[in-house]
């Protein structure tokens, strides 16, 4: 039997029913056991967290360089802007520089009036000339998987970006076409053929405002969901 001065409680003793100790409010309170736990979480990206973080200039750079020939995942406005602003900078100081360094070759060589210093000027001419080139030769595929990456970012494929080029290679095979053709319809080129070519040349324009107009915009909400399987990373 239980002692009158020590009743057994059936919270102590586990009785069904009756809360234990361990599931009271510490402070007298007791516990909602009609508390709906929380939601599950999948662990991906909210919708208010596709875009990409914003990076400055020189995180723009670094990044240009980083991702070299990387044609998934996507880049910020920012990203893109920035390495734009950069390229523009550097033809601009390239083409700046060559006439100066030019010059002070030219009249370095009638100073001396000297055939070696004359053979001289001629070669670092070339070398000169030559810069602008090998700067486009090293830009241009960073520039091509920027501008994938920019164009996944406002989910759009990156396929768009070989649109002006393959526009204008149809458009010059069907110029030559039309022109080959006067030599068997006694000079007279196929119409149809020029009408063809001129259409696609045309279209170039058109597809670049197009290209312009996406580069330009926003991040796309669903974007995330399609390009960022392996989401790329944005510090160092």
């Amino acid at each position: 039997m239980t002692e009158p001065n020590n009743p057994h409680r059936p919270d102590e003793a586990g009785v069904s029913g009756w809360p234990s100790e361990a599931g009271r409010d510490p402070y007298g309170q007791p516990s909602n056991p009609y508390q709906m736990p929380a939601p599950y979480s999948s662990g991906l990206p909210v919708a208010e967290n596709h875009r990409r973080p914003y990076v400055d200039f020189g995180l723009a750079i670094k990044l240009f360089f980083k991702n070299y020939a990387v044609f998934r995942g996507r880049a910020s406005r920012s990203e893109y802007w920035w390495t734009v602003l950069f390229n523009f900078i550097i033809a601009v100081a390239i083409q700046a520089l060559m006439p100066i360094l030019q010059g002070v070759g030219l009249m370095s060589a009638i100073t001396s009036n000297s055939t070696t210093e004359f053979s001289a000027m001629s070669t670092s001419g070339v070398i000169f000339t030559m810069l602008p080139l090998a700067w486009l030769l090293a830009i241009i595929i960073p520039c091509l998987a920027l501008t994938v990456r920019r164009l996944h970012d406002v989910n759009h494929s990156g396929w768009w970006v070989m649109a002006p080029t393959l526009c204008g290679i149809v458009s010059a095979i069907m110029m030559i076409l039309a022109f080959v053709s006067a030599a068997a319809n006694d000079g007279k080129p196929s119409m149809a053929l020029l009408t063809i070519g001129i259409v696609l040349f045309v279209a170039i324009f058109v597809v670049n405002i197009i290209l312009l107009i996406f580069v330009i915009s926003d991040s796309h909400p669903e974007a995330w969901k399609k390009y960022d399987k392996e989401p790329l990373p944005v510090t160092e």
